[in-house]
């Protein structure tokens, strides 16, 4: 395996799942009242997870070539030359594998600021008190050599547990402790305050009671827990992913788990019911009947990407695409605008969008991609792109009548020309057809196509596209949930799913020519990703199985 920056690939896993465990790397030197702690109790293991897997191997290797960049050739430079001086490599990879047993990570906000303090054990007895040593003498310019750690003033000083070294004129502040542990924080009252610590801040905070008790242990992996979405600015600058899909696809809080395998990586986040907020609260309190999600039977093998949920609530996923929205730079605002819209839009349409369309859709929907071309320019629409939905209908009766005055919207027939009492057709026609006994009707512009069935509202982008979804009604064989990758995936999922999202990294990565070369291995190696969510009384758990082959 490629070693970079590995805690950036490490902590970028241990974000979207940790393992849920009740101990420590380094008990007794945890800050007070910590927003997040990221547990990691064996480096070695999550080498060797990396290491097991196409996708471990593509991920590292994604890492390291950010590290070997042109732009870090100075810190490179240093860290090589204070290797020298001290017998140990300090770059990243080598150094948490090789140096470091076990570390926690903490973040603490201060006056408003959020603050990190990392508490590592040590290997070797000695490696911390070398390490400290050196920065104190560069600090003053003692060793005749600067490793980037020059600073106007040093504090050095003696603690109960150690002693301390403190730069402020860089914001570093260390600490080694006679326990051979070596503690870093971007603020000393937060390392302080981790040095006073007897061993129950952690066990005592607030989180850990919301997050942490009861929660089973996985030996020598890593457990994070603590308000996971405050960390979403540092995930998108880490992968490149819109902060906008961060925000709707990490919980607010949660404790998460992960676990790495030959064939597989498993993450999982759990919310408890009273970190759940607002609209999301009553989802999860509403909770559906144990079942798998039957709703997935209604997705073609062929689908590319694709969703289903047993517990659609139209108004609910209106109110947190709009919120999340609401919450990017530039964009407060939005969802008072178009709650606004949709409200003068009532009398126009002849229906409330709200209670009598989104509302009236559910409890079971689907949605997926059959066809994709993607532009040759990465940043415009696709050329081609064949989408469905397939939703349950609340109220056949009024949802028809919905239906009937969307379609007079579509194609409004125009005045009659003067002198004639008929009226000329209309510019947009409404083209139908029957296809296994049900009724498809479409229009050019906007390119839309739909059909209800008996219990059904099935839209596309096109009359093809409505078909896929009519086929795999009638023949359940050819569904996506009788893959071998579904079943797969499914098996080692909680049965009692909500909803899950399903795709191949394979085919998506063959698609997008234009990914990053590095990217599209990662993407690649990953062969099939199934997100399982289900909501409960008692919270919401999130199950991420992402399928893959042995590293050879």
């Amino acid at each position: 395996m490629k070693k970079g920056l590995f805690l950036s690939a490490l902590v970028m896993l241990t974000i979207h799942g940790g393992a849920e465990a009740q101990q420590l790397a380094n008990p007794g030197t945890s800050p007070s009242n910590p927003l997040a702690i990221l547990s990691v109790p064996d480096t070695r293991a999550i080498e060797r997870g990396l290491d097991a897997s196409t996708f471990g191997n593509a991920l590292a290797a994604r890492f390291g070539t950010g590290w070997q960049g042109a732009e870090l050739a100075e810190v490179r430079r240093s860290l090589s030359t204070v290797s020298e001086s001290l017998g140990i490599d300090m770059q990243p990879g080598a150094f948490l594998t090789d140096q470091v047993q076990a570390f926690d990570l903490y973040v603490v906000e201060v006056d408003g600021v959020e603050n990190y303090l990392i508490s590592a054990r040590m290997r070797e007895p000695g490696v911390g008190t070398r390490i400290v040593d050196r920065i104190r003498e560069e600090a003053t310019g003692a060793s005749g050599v600067s490793g980037g750690f020059r600073a106007d003033t040093v504090v050095e000083r003696a603690v109960p547990k150690g002693r301390t070294v403190y730069l402020p004129a860089f914001e570093i502040y260390f600490a080694n402790l006679e326990s051979g542990a070596l503690l870093y924080s971007t603020n000393q009252k937060v390392l302080e305050s981790a040095l006073a610590d007897d061993g129950r801040a952690m066990f005592t905070s607030a989180y850990f009671e919301r997050f942490g008790k009861g929660l089973g242990e996985t030996e020598g992996q890593p457990w994070m827990l603590g308000e996971v979405r405050r960390l979403a600015p540092l995930l998108a600058s880490v992968t490149g992913i819109s902060p906008l899909a961060l925000d709707m696809a990490l919980p607010e809080s949660a404790g998460i788990r992960l676990s790495m395998g030959p064939d597989r990586v498993e993450l999982v986040a759990f919310t408890p019911q009273e970190e759940i907020k607002g609209d999301a609260r009553r989802y999860a309190l509403a909770a559906p009947p144990p079942a798998l999600v039957s709703t997935a039977q209604g997705i073609p093998s062929k689908a590319l990407v694709s969703f289903a949920t047993e517990h659609f609530d139209g108004i609910w996923f209106l109110d947190s695409v709009l919120g999340a929205v609401d919450r990017l730079p530039g964009r407060t605002g939005t969802a008072q605008s178009v709650s606004t819209a949709l409200d003068k839009s009532r009398s126009d349409l002849g229906f409330d969008p709200r209670t009598d369309f989104m509302a009236a859709l559910g409890p079971g929907l689907a949605i997926f991609v059959s066809e994709l071309k993607p532009a040759a320019d990465p940043l415009s629409p696709p050329e081609k792109v064949e989408a469905t939905l397939v939703a349950g209908v609340r109220d056949m009766t009024r949802f028809t009548r919905v239906v009937k005055l969307l379609e007079e919207r579509l194609s409004p027939p125009p005045p009659a020309p003067k002198g004639s009492e008929t009226p000329a057709p209309p510019k947009n026609p409404i083209r139908t057809e029957e296809f296994d006994g049900v009724r498809i009707r479409s229009v050019a512009e906007p390119p839309v196509a739909w059909a209800l069935t008996d219990t059904r509202f099935i839209v596309g982008t096109s009359p093809s596209a409505v078909k896929d979804a009519l086929e795999v009604i009638s023949n359940p064989s050819t569904s996506l949930t009788e893959t071998a990758d579904f079943k797969a995936a499914a098996a080692a999922q909680d049965p009692t799913q909500t909803s899950v999202l399903a795709f191949s990294g394979r085919q998506l990565a063959d698609l997008f020519t234009t990914l990053p070369p590095e990217w599209a291995t990662v993407v690649r190696s990953a062969e099939f990703v199934s997100v399982a969510t289900a909501y409960r009384p008692e919270g919401a758990k999130t199950q991420v199985t992402i399928l893959t082959s042995p590293a050879k």
